[in-house]
């Protein structure tokens, strides 16, 4: 069986098993074709190849004969978000400790219901990655600016609230030696976007270290970019380029606000879940490492969760999805041969621009506190947890994305350097190599 790794953004257990899920059921009744196999392991999330290539060839079909359908599908996508986070809002800080065990449930599986709704668009995003890769790519072919006509067409027309708190926390940061009652900003932060530290329904409350860590490595500084309108009075477009356009950017947008969505309902389930924990006498921070069905059951050996917490799987063969834990969820890890010697690799532009500095591979979210200022950046993909370290870092270069991913979004907004889709650049790197990045390619000089 051959597989297509799909993203390394890494859940709890709880989360990874109603995501995959999703990806069987509902993705099937939304998009048409469901996932039967799927793994997502510790070091990376994978699709199987021939599955994902189907789904990659209808979409595409469908974007080529009627393209208003995909944007119908992303309006049904942001109407799943806004359902989601309207239920949970409505839900959050109840008395639980006055519900039956029952009605706790019944909450909890209409949260996961909604949850699985916004998830089952997803790969929508990526199937149709390369196909608006292609079509900038011949778009802008002859074009004397092409990497920062590319930059300008792919930053999201749209503002969601992460965008608003990337504006608040730069005001705050700017200001941050002339403030003299730091904490009352800092908690007004807080109360506005404490759910930045949730994802995928699950996490932790934002705090004030939090932010000021981030304060400290930041550059207080807001990216310039070339006008898109401008770009796209200039280019002359066709009305289905133009129509093109306008998907992509819902695309991109949309996604923007599914994980958005994911993190204020994390937020709001936080009570009810602690509440639930604490019926089954375990932390919080354990019980997520159980499935849905495992917390339902009570099904909790604090081994199980012990071997967990240090390496664990959820594959998904023929429909049917198990976990793996420890040994037995290392054992699914492919080792695929590369060629160490190579010193070069190439990839996609998401942010133009050179750079040279030395590699910090970071495959886990604890890797993350060695990115020094002036770094490279090396991971398989970049999700919102990263932020902290790309402030520190002078440019970035992933394994894996396209146009809509965290890396080439978040590269193009902080404009810093960014090279996706290297596939093997976290395996052939080492922390303390010095690399030089331009024009797409990743050179190993020392």
């Amino acid at each position: 069986m051959a597989w297509s790794l799909v993203t390394q953004k890494q859940y709890a257990v709880f989360s990874r098993f109603w995501i995959i899920e999703s990806l069987r059921d509902e993705m099937k009744e939304v998009l048409g074709i469901g996932f039967t196999k799927y793994k997502s392991l510790d070091v990376g999330i994978y699709a199987d190849k021939e599955e994902y290539a189907m789904l990659q060839k209808y979409l595409v079909s469908r974007l080529e004969s009627n393209p208003a359908e995909i944007l119908s599908k992303c309006n049904e996508w942001l109407d799943a978000c806004k359902r989601l986070t309207d239920y949970t809002s409505s839900i959050y800080a109840k008395p639980y400790n006055n519900y039956k065990d029952i009605e706790l449930w019944n909450i909890i599986e209409e949260c996961i219901a909604k949850l699985k709704k916004t998830s089952a668009y997803i790969f929508m995003a990526h199937a149709l990655d390369g196909y608006f890769e292609d079509f900038l790519d011949k778009l802008l072919a002859k074009r004397d600016n092409k990497s920062e006509e590319r930059a300008a067409l792919t930053v999201c027309s749209k503002a969601t609230q992460l965008y608003f708190a990337h504006r608040e926390f730069l005001r705050i940061a700017k200001k941050f030696g002339d403030i003299k009652n730091i904490d009352k900003y800092l908690n007004r932060f807080i109360l506005k976007f404490g759910w930045l530290g949730y994802d995928t329904g699950v996490g932790r409350q934002l705090k004030a270290k939090d932010i000021l860590q981030k304060i400290m490595i930041s550059e207080n500084k807001y990216a310039e970019s070339k006008n898109r309108d401008t770009v796209l009075l200039q280019l002359g477009l066709t009305e289905k380029q133009k129509m093109l356009i306008h998907i992509m950017d819902d695309l991109i947008y949309a996604r923007n606000i599914r994980g958005e969505s994911n993190s204020i309902a994390g937020m709001h389930m936080r009570p009810l879940l602690e509440e639930i924990a604490k019926r089954c006498a375990v932390h919080y921070e354990d019980m997520i490492y159980l499935t849905p069905d495992e917390i339902k059951s009570r099904l909790m050996c604090k081994m199980n969760i012990s071997l967990r917490k240090k390496v664990f799987g959820v594959v998904m063969e023929d429909s049917v999805l198990k976990v793996y834990s420890g040994k037995d969820a290392k054992k699914l890890q492919d080792n695929e041969a590369i060629d160490i010697g190579t010193k070069e690799l190439y990839g996609k532009i998401a942010c133009s621009g050179k750079a040279k500095g030395r590699a910090c591979i970071v495959i886990k979210a604890k890797d993350l506190k060695k990115v020094r200022r002036g770094d490279i950046l090396v991971a398989m993909m970049t999700t919102p947890e990263f932020m902290i370290a790309i402030e520190r870092c002078k440019a970035i270069v992933t394994d894996i994305g396209g146009i809509t991913s965290h890396a080439a979004i978040v590269s193009r907004e902080l404009q810093k350097p960014c090279i996706i889709g290297t596939k093997y650049a976290t395996k052939i790197f080492e922390d303390g190599d010095i690399l030089e990045i331009d024009n797409g390619i990743v050179r190993k000089l020392s």
